[in-house]
This record gives C-alpha cells, structure tokens and sequence, in this order.
C-alpha cells in the first residue's frame, strides 16, 4: 500500500511506509511507567490546579505552578504589578463607585452626626 504516486517517491519501497493502524498498535506494545520516557516529571503526583469553572463547577485539570494553587491559565505565572503606575492602576482597577472607601463611610459618619444634632434641637 502506497500513499503517494510512483512518479515521486520511485526509490521508497512499501515496507517503509506502513497503514495507520499498524503504526497506533506499536505504540500499545510499548508499557513504560509515567514520566520515564524522555524524563519527563510524572504529573500524576503533582497538585492540580484549584480553580473551578463558573459554567459547570468542575475543577481545572492542569497542573498548578510551583508553589500556587492554581495553573499559568488562571494566573500562577502572575506576579502582580512591578512599576507604580502599574501599582496605581492596580489599586483602581476595581473602582466603581467609591461608596465603601473610608473617606466616602466617614463622610457619611459625619453627615448623619449632624443630621442628629438637627433634629435633637428641633429644626428638622
């Protein structure tokens, strides 16, 4: 069995070139262990990735980095913002509205103090 036409490949022999299906049945002969070809780490003892998908809730399959808990997909490799503009931009990014910041609650504190003092002397 041939793949290619005669008038290309003249000097290959078909022995050379073998089916599909024999070349998928040697690699099954073959039973080496995890992680002893090519010395490659076994990942089966590595720990996974901790991060679950919103959509279905399952955990994500890949490997965690070395020393997080979740992979380089979900943001292991990250280290966070190094310059200050990065810094202030990451301390921003977040920012919606201001409501919460302790500016904004003492501000608040200090509105309803005097909304107080109003109503205890009877202008309100």
């Amino acid at each position: 069995m041939t793949y290619f036409p005669d008038s290309i490949f003249s000097d290959k022999d078909e022995t050379t070139i073998r089916p599909q299906e024999e070349r998928a049945n040697s690699c099954e002969k073959v039973n080496l262990p995890q992680g002893t070809i090519s010395n490659r780490p076994d990942f089966r003892d590595m720990p996974k990735c901790q991060a679950r998908a919103k959509s279905t809730g399952q955990k994500c399959k890949n490997v965690a980095v070395k020393g997080k808990n979740v992979c380089y997909l979900h943001g292991g490799k990250s280290t966070g913002p190094k310059t200050e503009r990065g810094k202030m931009r990451s301390k921003y990014a977040r920012l919606r509205h201001g409501d919460y910041s302790a500016r904004h609650k003492q501000n608040r504190h200090d509105l309803m103090m005097v909304r107080r003092y109003f109503k205890s002397i009877g202008w309100l």
